[in-house]
């Protein structure tokens, strides 16, 4: 891939990965049915990027196409940064748009802007798990249906690389720092990341925010963009300078802003760094690499969440999202609304996410009886899976998210400190309100 993937893209992949080898006997069925008359394209707008080996959710619109005779499916996937501006574009041209395959992060925008319809009478909504369903429901009313996997960023760590060094994962904040000493003094780096891509950054604040806020981040989130709190507030202050303390102590690899994902991958792969804060799609990575391509003492893969960062009575938490939204465009033609919503079912259905979750060794998928990966590693995410947290930028306003990309990447470059990001984050934020924003 020549693009930078964001988190959104893991997301995204995470959630379309589909028709390798062998998984074919797995594509659901699609039950052969008139669709109600209607003779046609549906147009799906989203962020499904299809590969040759990764057609994803395009699989299952071709089994649905074979099922009814007449009806073609188009997508229309864009990477995830681009998303935004292009389905702008698709609006104001006037363009057919039947079926939204969006981000988490991008729902709470097109349901507030009335881009979607309301999914709450759906009859067959006890096939997801409650978290998917409550994370996609905005004022009461179900805009989405979660599609995919449900998982997040853990810590994944080489254990081979520890022992080497007869050090041990870090427990406590303070451990970090120690065992990042020492694994500089062998030339190795505790931290890869791909810092290059300013999408990932926030995942880093939501890990700290989630502590020091006493496990309470995301109504911390909520109260400040309902204006009971600023971007201010020590708990704020803290969370960032946490991050950038980690760049202070060079827990970071020296270049990670440089690094994009495939340099983050191979640092990690072949040694060069211990730990990678990353998205559950990194164990299928790893199983998939070459041996010979892994550095001595080669690897041994592991999982656990971020070190205590001072009580031990909250939990250790990690951010996550629940898949893919799925929803119907409110402005859809009447005549192909019927159609949609058969779409829209098939799609979801325990086949089909048992069928996007296989290939990609996801921990969990968003239905209830989706079986996940058996691979060691996947199953120990899944014992931490209730100390997952959703991702806060699917609550912040775009211009916020922004602000917090680039103020993380500014304090690990060393340019501004923790009080002069939040202090710029709060100056977006009261730019937001004084244009009449309001959280709903």
């Amino acid at each position: 891939m020549t693009t930078d993937l964001s988190r959104r893209d893991f997301i995204k992949t995470t959630a379309s990965v589909g028709a390798a080898a062998g998984l074919a006997s797995l594509l659901p069925r699609a039950a052969h049915a008139a669709s109600s008359g209607y003779q046609g394209s549906i147009n799906v707008y989203g962020i499904i990027v299809p590969t040759p080996t990764q057609p994803g959710p395009t699989q299952l619109f071709k089994q649905f196409q074979q099922a009814h005779p007449g009806i073609s499916i188009q997508n229309h996937g864009f990477t995830s940064e681009r998303f935004v501006a292009l389905f702008s574009a698709a609006l104001a041209a006037g363009e057919q748009i039947d079926l939204l395959y969006l981000n988490g992060q991008d729902l709470r925008r097109y349901a507030l802007a009335g881009d979607l319809l309301p999914l709450n009478n759906t009859p067959y909504l006890n096939r997801f798990m409650p978290l998917g369903l409550t994370t996609y429901t905005v004022n009461k009313t179900l805009w989405a249906l979660p599609s995919g996997s449900t998982g997040g960023f853990p810590i994944f760590y080489n254990k081979a690389l520890l022992d080497k060094y007869h050090l041990v994962a870090p427990q406590t904040y303070a451990d970090l720092l120690s065992v990042g000493k020492a694994l500089n003094k062998q030339g190795v780096s505790a931290y890869t990341h791909d810092g290059k891509d300013i999408y990932l950054w926030p995942v880093w604040f939501f890990t700290t925010y989630a502590q020091v806020t006493g496990n309470k981040s995301v109504q911390k989130t909520q109260a400040t963009l309902q204006g009971h709190g600023k971007f201010t507030d020590p708990e704020v202050v803290e969370a960032l300078d946490l991050i950038f303390n980690l760049a202070r102590n060079k827990i970071f690899s020296p270049d990670v802003l440089s690094l994009d994902t495939p340099g983050a991958q191979a640092e990690f792969l072949t040694g060069r760094a211990a730990f990678w804060l990353h998205y559950d799609g990194i164990i299928s990575t790893v199983r998939q690499a070459a041996p010979p391509a892994l550095n001595p003492p080669g690897m041994n893969l592991d999982v656990t969440l971020f070190p205590w960062v001072d009580k031990k009575t909250v939990k250790r938490q990690f951010p996550g999202g629940t898949g893919a939204a799925i929803g119907i465009y409110s402005k859809i033609a009447a005549n192909r609304k019927a159609t949609a919503q058969q779409l829209l079912d098939f799609c979801t259905t325990d086949q089909a996410d048992a069928y996007l979750v296989k290939n990609s060794l996801s921990t969990l998928g968003t239905n209830i009886h989706t079986q996940g990966s058996s691979d060691p590693v996947a199953l120990k995410e899944k014992a931490i899976l209730p100390n997952m947290s959703i991702y806060l930028d699917w609550y912040w306003p775009p211009e916020i998210t922004q602000a917090f990309q680039q103020g993380i990447q500014a304090g690990v470059n060393l340019s501004k400190s923790a009080k002069q990001v939040s202090a710029d984050i709060q100056t977006v934020f009261e730019g937001l309100l004084k244009s009449g924003y309001k959280f709903h």
